[in-house]
């Protein structure tokens, strides 16, 4: 057997493993947080959500586990990752047992033979598609793209803590430039024996098409009134969701997101679905009274994920939350299942690399004062939650998308009269990237029209949707991120900033579907 198709079978088995551990988890949770021998039918988007939602729910806890490991200073190898997943398989099903939930786990939520002959085919089909994509993305159809940043960072650093089993203080920078989770990752060739991580986070650019088309769906069935005739209102939902999925799997700067061996593809998926599962929830509150344990849970997962894909990816997340703090959502639930998640996972990596080893490099993307002001920020949006969200100032509550927006350009603003300079010239390459199509094709004048008409469309309907909310925070974050990193950014594909901000691509598309299925349905 030689090597390349060695590598082949091993890169589709971890595919396969990733998927299958993640469905058997998400499977357990929805026994476990389901009430007591519910037989309620689950619906088609509820199955097909759950398939989709596994491969990423399998990465995230290969992640997390690894991160775990490593901060508690357990030999990080193959067994002690058995161990860790024994050990939370079996309190999930302890759980399941001892609070008479066992007869929630079964194939099916209804004993028909038919529905369960359904599934399973679905099932299959799922796993299929996923050694389909491996196939194609490990044998060099697809091709990728890789950089020094995508050797040192992401495979060179991956095989380093693969072979240690530990953090050392001699990796300095890596530990400080390097989001965690993506590296974790990417130690997975290392303990299974082949070389690269093309066919896994092609795979989950594949994964995340279809939860973007499953979004589309959701968002224009809720969208198209009931009254309207049940195939016209099919064929205009099939029609949405085609469409708009072929335009984001076509736009240049998700292509290069996708193709690229870098963190950015991991950040952009674990954030849009973060971001999807809070739309759920809130559509959830605001149907049901209340959201599900269910999509919360899965949300507490994939938002701790989403902090340890990037540097900045507690920042990012918590700008999620300030959007999420929109929607109908409890105080509780926003503290316990988005806000406690970053907060854990910052906390036991930065005092891990700060206090336990002293880590100091002469090179640090994310310095010490900089880890305050992230924590400082997560801190500062649990007080919001806890102490003045629809308590006190009902103002707040009643405008809190426009002043949001509102605080995020003044915070801009504050930012260009401190340094301006350095804000000028980000903002001059921001704009350059563009014009000069650096990764963004005609993509990033898409985004500049879309501006346009996202905040016409609010201002006349004086409503900000939480979908244009979160794009147009994006991009006025970023631009106040990349501010605080030392020196200015350049022209240039590669460019941080820019890379960071063709990450908008999926939340630009799904806002401008929104507001024209609202433009053409519901006016």
């Amino acid at each position: 057997m030689t090597d390349s198709f060695s590598y082949f079978l091993r890169q589709t088995a971890v595919v396969i493993g990733l998927w299958t551990t993640g469905f058997a988890f998400i499977y357990l949770l929805g026994a476990a947080l389901a009430p007591k021998d519910d037989r309620k039918e689950r619906s088609l988007y509820d199955r097909i959500l759950r398939a989709l939602l596994a491969y990423p729910a399998g990465m995230a806890l290969w992640s997390l586990v690894g991160f775990l490991l490593l901060v508690s200073g357990v030999k990080y190898c193959l067994l002690s990752v058995v161990v860790a997943y024994t050990i939370l398989f079996a309190g999930v099903l302890f759980y399941v047992i001892t609070t008479g939930k066992l007869g929630n786990i079964r194939i099916s939520q209804l004993s028909d033979n038919k529905i369960t002959l359904r599934e399973l085919i679905f099932g299959i089909s799922v796993v299929l598609l996923v050694v389909i994509v491996a196939v194609i993305s490990c044998i060099g159809v697809i091709s990728v793209s890789v950089s020094n940043d995508s050797y040192y960072y992401y495979s060179l650093y991956p095989q380093t803590i693969a072979i240690e089993g530990r953090y050392l203080t001699s990796f300095d920078v890596f530990l400080t430039d390097v989001g965690q989770a993506t590296a974790i990752v990417g130690c997975l060739p290392w303990f299974f024996g082949f070389e690269e991580t093309f066919g896994i986070q092609l795979s989950l650019v594949f994964n995340l098409v279809g939860l973007f088309a499953l979004a589309i769906w959701d968002m224009t069935e809720r969208i198209i009134p009931e009254s309207e005739d049940k195939p016209v209102k099919s064929k205009r939902m099939i029609t949405t969701t085609i469409l708009s999925t072929l335009f984001l799997a076509t736009a240049t700067p998700f292509m290069v997101m996708a193709r690229w061996i870098l963190a950015n593809a991991y950040f952009m998926t674990f954030l849009f679905i973060t971001f999807m599962l809070a739309v759920r929830a809130g559509n959830e509150a605001v149907d049901e009274g209340s959201c599900r344990r269910e999509t919360l849970t899965y949300s507490f997962l994939f938002i701790a994920m989403l902090s340890m894909t990037r540097m900045e990816g507690g920042m990012m997340a918590g700008l999620l939350i300030l959007c999420i703090c929109s929607l109908a959502i409890s105080n509780r639930d926003i503290l316990l299942y988005y806000t406690l998640p970053i907060a854990i996972t910052q906390v036991l990596y930065y005092s891990t690399i700060y206090i336990k080893l002293s880590v100091n490099p002469l090179y640090s993307f994310l310095d010490f004062t900089n880890v305050a002001v992230m924590l400082g920020f997560v801190f500062a949006i649990a007080l919001y939650v806890s102490l003045i969200r629809g308590k006190h100032v009902i103002t707040i509550q009643k405008h809190y998308s426009i002043l949001l927006l509102g605080g995020l350009l003044l915070g801009n603003i504050v930012l260009c009269l401190i340094r301006p300079e350095l804000y000028l010239t980000n903002l001059k390459y921001f704009g350059l990237n563009i014009i000069l199509q650096n990764g963004w094709g005609y993509f990033g004048f898409f985004v500049l029209f879309a501006l346009i008409i996202l905040v016409g469309a609010e201002r006349k309907s004086k409503e900000i949707s939480f979908a244009a909310l979160y794009t147009i925070g994006f991009i006025l974050f970023s631009i106040a991120m990349c501010w605080a990193r030392d020196g200015s950014l350049h022209a240039g594909i590669g460019d941080s900033g820019n890379r960071v901000l063709m990450q908008i691509a999926p939340f630009v598309v799904y806002s401008l579907t929104y507001e024209l299925v609202t433009f053409l349905y519901r006016h």
